[in-house]
């Protein structure tokens, strides 16, 4: 039976303003003693055709644009990088059922509350940028922010090709410089953050990284049946986990909170995750609280 503070942290993390990423034990194990989250190679996710769809819906934009004569540099260049792309995934849901079917498991699955603010400054200095991601079906339904955002780069790869138009350049050197100015804008990040639009319910926001090859050492670990690369992003900025600046200062630690899943022993796993947290970020601001969600998968 749950207690009026319990019931008041739930309350309290569901009008909360924060990202959540659905993860399994192996994930929330991992997260809290390695300090650190996994950007997944795209090329692994869910969606059977991600970054697919994204290269796709802007390659028919660029073709319906004052780019359109040079569409045929766009869709290769992208296609060629596709495997130096990582991403983790945030839902804007609090505690929601279709996030617990892909994860619940007999541990219940776990929800874990990141500070966009914090997570932003986090992953600023990586080159990573974190956005919303847009659900496209028929060409006809591109969303309107996903519009803006393609209109912006669209502007800058125009003039960027304009000033390359040397009267004495060969066809080859301006192709040649259009390509890198378009691999210099955000065009693939912006193609990361395009799926189906069946997987609109989950509201996603995505954090997208991109690799250096041979530059960024790669990690592995298992999802289902498969073998999926990642990389490694650290969770705080000090190297000292006993700073009591990082356990203290939301500005170092962007995790605000965990939710437990729906599963059979919930208030002993909400404990273990409790011990979790004071043994390895012991005096860490990070609530714990249960899901409502009346889901039985187990």
């Amino acid at each position: 039976m749950e207690t009026p503070v319990q019931i008041d942290v739930y309350e309290e993390l569901r009008n909360a303003e924060l990202l959540w990423h659905y993860t399994s034990w192996e994930g929330l194990y991992g997260m809290v003693e390695k300090n650190e989250i996994w950007a997944s190679n795209i090329g692994y996710l869910n969606d059977t055709l991600e970054y697919q769809k994204g290269v796709e819906t802007l390659e028919a934009l660029i073709r319906q644009s004052v780019l359109a004569d040079l569409v045929s540099e766009f869709a290769p260049q992208f296609k060629r990088n596709a495997e130096n792309y990582f991403a983790i995934s945030f839902s804007g849901h609090f505690d929601q059922l279709s996030q617990w079917r892909g994860y619940s498991g007999a541990t219940g699955g776990f929800a874990v509350g990141f500070d966009r603010e914090a997570l932003n400054a986090l992953v600023e200095p990586l080159g990573a940028k974190l956005g919303r991601c847009y659900y496209v079906g028929k060409e006809a339904n591109v969303p309107s922010g996903l519009k803006d955002e393609f209109g912006i780069l669209r502007d800058e790869v125009h003039r960027r090709w304009e000033d390359t138009k040397q009267p004495d350049a060969s066809l080859r050197k301006a192709q040649m410089l259009f390509s890198f100015a378009l691999r210099s804008t955000s065009f693939p990040e912006l193609a990361v953050r395009i799926k189906d639009d069946s997987f609109e319910s989950e509201r996603e926001e995505r954090l997208t990284l991109m690799r250096v090859a041979g530059k960024t050492p790669l990690g592995f670990h298992t999802k289902a049946s498969l073998v999926v690369p990642h990389l490694e992003v650290k969770l705080n900025k000090k190297p000292d986990r006993s700073s009591a600046e990082w356990l203290t200062d939301a500005t170092v630690n962007p995790i605000r909170a965990i939710l437990v899943g729906p599963t059979v022993h919930t208030d002993l796993i909400k404990r273990s995750v409790e011990m979790l947290v004071e043994d390895k970020w012991r005096g860490a601001l990070i609530k714990v609280a249960t899901s409502k969600v009346p889901f039985r998968n187990w």
